[in-house]
């Protein structure tokens, strides 16, 4: 437990808490840290964020038919 807590605190110090976020995924409720080049990142995996762009893109799709 101590190399954790050591890590989380290294991190939230010296990487910046504005970058630590919590996944945008309705059923992810994790946090991760941001290591996108603009640090615009939503999700903490492509397989949170995946489903959600998916059902975006058929909603898009049929309401353009």
């Amino acid at each position: 437990m101590v190399p954790l807590a050591q890590s989380a605190g290294a991190l939230l110090c010296r990487g910046g808490p504005a970058l630590v976020k919590r996944c945008a995924s309705p059923t992810c409720h994790t946090f991760f840290y941001d290591t996108s080049k603009n640090h615009n990142g939503r999700w903490r995996s492509k397989a949170c964020g995946n489903p959600l762009r998916v059902a975006a893109h058929f909603r898009r799709k049929r309401a353009s038919h």
